[in-house]
């Protein structure tokens, strides 16, 4: 199990019955969607990655945010994540990612240098990275995270849209910085447990907006942009953030080992009208990107799968083929672009810290990634660095 802190709730999603000022049935016949006011009974579960059972809820992961819509035409079960990209496009690296930010074999101990070793031979990751050791990367707690996740759509007709789901937290959102999340943590460590379940007890219901981005193959059509890369977001001015209903919790769980922790949510799990990503590429997304990635796929695994990742080899003439491979960093630019000031400093010092426990060759090959990315990116990165000596 990769997500082992867990919290839950019930609750029901409420349709708008619009997808924004359009009918949504252009787009999708799922009945859950097509009627306004029309409500379906749902359970949410939200969960850590890299800690156990007992773990804090301060630690800096990304976040499960999974829901079970329980429909009138079957169970169809949303997978999400608080962060809105993926680590890696080629599915197959998934368990090098689990391995890099889990405690490492020997002294079970969480080790940068784990990640940063697992990131330098797979820059799809930057983006990624970018966003976790931003502010977003600790919600402040689980009633003002957001959820993101991804899919497709078809219509009567049989035409098919790319789908990207947003859950926006109507009751504002929030993040901590590490000096917050390391106050907190010391005081209480399942904070964000503690929150939700007081919320809904009290009758402060958290609440949801569902929104999605919806493109067409035609809205695709053009060279730059893959619609099915998952370590990308899609830009708001291509794809604008469209309402389609609610998603409101106010019933605790009566028992969290019977309820919320032996819950199995299946992303196969789908009902009529909805479609999997990998369903509709036939498991073949990105060819290219693919290939890139599988080149360092067993070096990458042994490498994690070492007594210490800081003593494995500089990277090869391979892996740096890898690294310029260039939409990584132009996704990982954007994104730090983005960021206001204040998240900038934020992010520049959480990775100067991090790297602060790792070899110089690492912290050589990130700082070039970063300046990849942005050149402000890496010189701040580089200039905390030059710092710390």
């Amino acid at each position: 199990m990769i997500h082992a802190r867990n919290a839950g709730a019930y609750g029901f999603f409420e349709a708008y019955g619009r997808l924004g000022d359009e009918p949504i049935e252009a787009y999708t016949r799922a009945d859950l969607f097509l009627h306004a006011g029309a409500r379906t009974p749902v359970f949410t579960r939200f969960s850590t990655v890299a800690h156990g059972g007992h773990g804090p809820e301060t630690v800096r992961d990304p976040r499960g945010f999974s829901i079970r819509f329980h429909t009138h035409d079957g169970r169809w079960d949303f997978v999400g994540s608080s962060l809105p990209v993926s680590f890696v496009r080629d599915p197959t690296l998934f368990p090098s990612v689990a391995h890099a930010f889990r405690p490492e074999p020997l002294t079970h101990r969480l080790d940068p240098r784990r990640v940063f070793e697992f990131i330098r031979f797979a820059p799809s990751a930057l983006n990624m990275l970018t966003w976790l050791f931003s502010p977003w990367g600790i919600p402040a707690n689980y009633r003002s995270m957001h959820g993101f996740g991804t899919g497709a759509w078809v219509n009567a007709n049989g035409r098919r849209s790319h789908v990207r789901y947003h859950l926006v937290p109507k009751n504002g959102d929030g993040n901590l910085t590490q000096a917050e999340a390391d106050a907190l943590q010391a005081v209480n460590f399942n904070h964000a447990t503690q929150d939700l379940h007081e919320a809904i007890a009290r009758g402060d219901a958290p609440e949801w907006e569902l929104a999605v981005q919806v493109l067409t193959d035609v809205d695709c059509a053009e060279d730059d942009f893959d619609p099915l890369d998952p370590t990308a977001v899609w830009p708001k001015s291509r794809a604008p953030l469209r309402p389609i209903g609610r998603v409101v919790l106010d019933r605790n769980p009566r028992s969290y080992f019977a309820e919320v922790e032996q819950v199995m949510f299946k992303p196969s799990a789908l009902v009529d009208g909805l479609v999997s990503v990998e369903h509709e590429t036939g498991q073949t997304p990105l060819p290219a990107a693919r290939a890139v990635e599988r080149t360092h796929a067993d070096e990458l695994r042994q490498l994690m799968a070492g007594r210490r990742a800081a003593n494995a080899p500089r990277l090869s003439a391979g892996s740096r083929q890898c690294a310029g491979y260039d939409s990584n960093h132009r996704h990982a630019g954007d994104t730090y672009r983005s960021l206001s000031s204040a998240e900038r400093e934020e992010l520049v010092r959480n990775l100067v810290a991090a790297l602060g426990d790792c070899d110089q060759p690492i912290r050589s090959h990130m700082i070039e990634h970063f300046h990849a990315c942005d050149a402000d990116y890496g010189l701040r990165v580089a200039a905390g660095l030059a710092q710390q000596r």
